[in-house]
């Protein structure tokens, strides 16, 4: 009897180890998805911020009010970047996502229609 208990005892303990394994890799397999989907989402939101026709005319439109909202897009995008950098790409879409709704404020100061924001995503 005391053999039995024992070789059950081992069982479940293997039981666990592949159990715990088993739920270690579905963690990395969804944490390494998270870190693709952000790394997706980095060149866009800077193209918005950066180098997109909505970028460009919100700077040539001279309203102070829409420049610090774009001076505030970039920020994000670069505490974005430093996040994910640094491994925390939960932040890291926060804050791309907070990017991107400053430079829609932006976009709507200049009376801009709201299309060129869209339409910086694919410039």
């Amino acid at each position: 009897m005391k053999r039995q208990t024992e070789r059950y005892a081992q069982w479940t303990d293997r039981c666990r180890q592949c159990i715990a394994a088993g739920l270690l890799a579905i963690l990395v397999q969804h944490v390494s998805a998270d870190a693709a989907t952000v790394s997706e989402q980095l060149h866009p939101v800077q193209t918005l911020v950066e180098h997109s026709s909505a970028a460009k005319k919100v700077e040539a439109s001279g309203i102070p009010g829409a420049i610090g909202k774009r001076d505030e897009a970039r920020s994000l995008y670069e505490r974005a970047r430093s996040a994910f950098d640094a491994g925390d790409a939960e932040q890291a879409e926060r804050l791309l996502r907070q990017a991107t709704q400053t430079m829609y404020q932006a976009v709507r100061m200049t009376g801009m229609d709201q299309s060129l924001v869209d339409k910086g995503y694919r410039d």
